[in-house]
């Protein structure tokens, strides 16, 4: 159970902090909201039906909350981002459990530091996403499998990737793909709004258990 937890918390971490804090040059309150798919739904058998479709990106200031529902409310995840101070915290509720793993920049390093690099090339092409211009860089990673990825310079972000697999790409992602052992999730933004944002979402509750692990492992 407890190793299970872990993958799931590895991977609530990838799939939301591919996005990170707003800066303060754009307003400084509002959401993102992704669209999930999962391209190779036919070997996930019935997990589909467990699986969440749509995440939302909460940001105030220089800190973001993510949020993910998983299995109808079976699972519920946040994920709290802060890039002033470099930390993440993910929070799962699981079946009666509530737990959390903190992570700092050097934690977020040590995970990667064995890992082959993703190769990144800039293409000229663009693409519109939510209203956003967007360039497209085609990414190659360490299994050799290529794929798109799309950004847009128009947000400006302080280091918005810097937990992340795609740390090199300068810009928030508004369409990328992830694989996480061998499920491959493409999340597309259709709807960035800003707006006032409650301040509790950004909040680390005092009811949650901390998990602690010397080195992540995917």
């Amino acid at each position: 159970m407890k190793q299970s937890l872990f993958s799931l918390l590895i991977f609530i971490g990838l799939l939301q902090s591919a996005c990170s804090s707003i800066s303060s040059h754009t307003p400084d309150e509002g959401y993102i909201v992704y669209s999930i798919e999962y391209l190779n739904a036919d070997s996930l058998d019935g997990m589909k039906a467990m699986l969440p479709d749509e995440m939302t990106l909460y940001f105030k200031n220089n800190s973001t909350c993510s949020e993910l529902v998983i299995g109808a409310g079976l699972f519920e995840t946040r994920m709290i981002s802060n890039s002033d101070n470099f930390t993440m915290n993910t929070l799962v509720k699981a079946l009666g459990q509530k737990s959390v793993m903190k992570l700092r920049k050097d934690d977020v390093d040590k995970n990667y530091q064995d890992r082959v690099p993703l190769e990144l090339t800039y293409t000229n092409k663009r693409k519109e996403i939510a209203g956003y211009n967007c360039k497209e860089i085609l990414v190659r990673d360490s299994t050799g499998n290529e794929y798109k990825v799309y950004f847009t310079e128009d947000i400006h972000i302080n280091e918005p990737n810097w937990s992340t697999p795609f740390r090199d790409v300068k810009g928030i992602m508004l369409d990328y793909s992830l694989n996480f052992n061998g499920m491959i999730m493409h999340l597309t933004a259709k709807e960035v709004k800003f707006e006032a944002v409650d301040s509790t979402y950004f909040n680390l509750p005092e009811d949650y258990k901390e998990i602690k692990k010397e080195k992540l492992k995917s």
